[in-house]
């Protein structure tokens, strides 16, 4: 009785350390995960406050853009050039086919690092087809494939 009462609890002990050690490795997993988001988005920033001072954009320049993007301005385009007037150049240099009205649309979003989320709702359009939109964009612009393409479209 004393063996039988002691294997258990050696059961017990072991399910339960053992559960615990599984909880451990998810809460590990999840905090490399969050720091790697983190990382990103602070690199994100700061391509963004380069690309802020390397371009001197005002914070109403920057505001009016946004505002212009956020609502689907037919403007938008015309004022992002005025803006950035050699990034458009730039991705049609590196493109081998003819670029739309709308790649050159949706490289403008990404240069002003929005989300594919952002970018969907602000163009009336599902995630899905930002998503195959980028996949098309970047087969177009041939980016090296170990590149982010947003960060290639942000850096030009």
């Amino acid at each position: 009785m004393n063996i039988t009462f002691s294997l258990l609890i050696f059961r017990i002990t072991y399910y339960f350390v053992g559960e615990k050690k599984r909880e451990d490795y998810m809460l590990v997993d999840f905090n490399v995960t969050k720091d790697q988001y983190i990382k990103d988005l602070q690199v994100k920033i700061e391509t963004l406050e380069e690309q802020h001072k390397k371009e001197k954009l005002s914070e109403s320049d920057i505001s009016e853009m946004i505002r212009l993007a956020q609502t689907n301005d037919s403007i938008f385009i015309e004022r992002f050039d005025l803006y950035f007037p050699t990034f458009f150049n730039t991705i049609r240099n590196a493109s081998n086919a003819p670029l739309t009205l709308s790649d050159l649309y949706l490289c403008a979003m990404l240069k002003l690092n929005f989300s594919n989320k952002q970018i969907a709702l602000y163009s009336n359009s599902t995630v899905k087809s930002v998503e195959s939109k980028k996949y098309r964009l970047r087969k177009k612009i041939e980016t090296p494939a170990d590149q982010d393409f947003t960060i290639w479209i942000t850096s030009v």
